[in-house]
């Protein structure tokens, strides 16, 4: 009965020991973001709460079950030694992150590692004890000496993770700005294709303005920490403030990324027209054709877009409307009539009702609406079928009525030519 109480001690002094260092790991896993893509692109939220993590909550566990699956001081004894394998191992590894850390950033202090041998060394000399104790009070002392040691230890863990944390945050940013990079091309190609890129656009000002906060807190705790007379607690205030924008980046980004995603697969779900042919539709809706082209197209009512890539366009519009200009875009809004032109690298959308369109070139095509289509090459029909119907997550850019809207150049009318 006197051993069944020892190890049940030993069970709860260590399982309160553990706690902290483990409801820390749980709380930084809930940070972090599962991205469809880049997921090994963006920063993890630590890289202590991961494997080492998990060796605590084993070596928890174990513990919090001694009371019930075994029943001798051997037991305990051979418990305790257990527990201060995974201490002392998840301190080696914190080690020897921390040494290849010293050599590439400022940010970690030259004696970071040294730190940790003491920890180490005291926790090896836990194990005399616990080799030596005999009666339940003697278990109950070292497992409580064992709790109290894990306390400082594990500070100084949450200390060294927020190092590592900075020096990574380096190579964080130059990735994520290579992603924006690619994210921005993706929003414009969809924005090309009609597609409401208003929201995406907004997220990705939001993403920019806190990479803007870590990368600018990041400078800061560089400065701060390469001065003679160094604030180690301004420091660890730019440190944390840099970490925090950064996560709070990676959600604005995961959401950008799915987004992103959804789209683009919605356009692979498209009509598509490789290679040389011709594409004839009619219908309602969006249509939109990119590529090296000649294109004839008419509509009762809608709005018609166009962007010349090469700078080769020769176009002619004719019919009623209101030509604007909105970036590279040439815009006719309101727009009935027909328009004939031809260019090597042109992107064309047509908004609207009473579309009726004939395509030959080399491209692609998206058509999403009611309608129908066929596509030839030479003689032969190679494909026809329906317009893809409107997702509901998809959303247009659909024109609306101007009413009594004036041309830019001040005209009085709606005519083109």
């Amino acid at each position: 009965m006197k051993q069944m109480k020892a190890i049940f001690a030993v069970s709860l002094l260590l399982a309160c020991a553990f706690m902290p260092c483990v409801a820390a790991a749980e709380g930084e896993n809930e940070d972090e973001t599962a991205y469809d893509w880049y997921a090994d692109e963006i920063v993890e939220t630590s890289p202590l709460t991961q494997n080492e993590g998990t060796h605590v909550m084993n070596g928890m566990r174990g513990v919090q079950g001694m009371g019930q699956g075994y029943a001798s001081a051997g037991d305990a004894e051979s418990r305790l030694m257990h527990v201060l394998d995974e201490m002392t191992g998840r301190l080696e590894t914190l080690q020897e992150r921390l040494e290849t850390a010293e050599e590439n950033s400022i940010l970690i202090p030259e004696n970071a590692s040294e730190n940790i041998d003491r920890y180490i060394i005291r926790l090896e000399g836990y194990r005399d004890e616990v080799e030596a104790a005999e009666t339940p009070a003697d278990y109950r002392s070292v497992a409580r000496s064992i709790r109290n040691e894990w306390r400082l230890i594990h500070r100084e863990l949450a200390r060294c993770t927020e190092l590592l944390l900075t020096a990574r945050l380096d190579e964080y940013l130059e990735k994520t700005s290579l992603i924006c990079e690619d994210l921005d091309e993706r929003i414009e190609g969809l924005k090309e294709d009609g597609v409401n890129t208003t929201d995406l656009e907004r997220k990705m000002d939001a993403l920019s303005g806190k990479l803007d906060c870590a990368r600018e807190n990041y400078e800061l705790a560089l400065e701060a920490a390469s001065g003679d007379d160094v604030d180690s607690a301004e420091v660890r205030q730019h440190i944390r403030n840099a970490t925090r924008c950064a996560r709070e980046a990676n959600h604005i980004m995961g959401d950008v990324v799915r987004e992103v995603r959804m789209l683009s697969c919605y356009w692979d779900r498209a009509v598509v027209l490789n290679g040389t042919g011709t594409l004839e539709a009619s219908g309602a809706g969006t249509a939109v054709v990119k590529g090296s082209l000649d294109l004839s197209l008419t509509a009762d009512y809608g709005t018609f877009m166009v962007r010349d890539r090469m700078g080769d366009l020769e176009i002619t519009v004719t019919g009623n409307g209101v030509k604007d200009q909105a970036g590279k875009y040439i815009i006719y809004h309101g727009f009935d009539g027909t328009v004939d032109l031809t260019g090597s690298d042109v992107t064309v959308t047509m908004i609207g009702s009473g579309v009726d369109l004939t395509v030959t070139g080399t491209g692609r095509a998206i058509l999403v609406g009611e309608g129908s289509y066929s596509v030839t090459a030479g003689d032969c029909e190679i494909a026809s079928g329906d317009w893809q119907e409107p997702d509901e997550d998809y959303t247009f850019v659909m024109p609306k009525r101007i009413g009594d809207a004036q041309p830019r150049n001040g005209g009085i009318g709606h005519y083109f030519m």
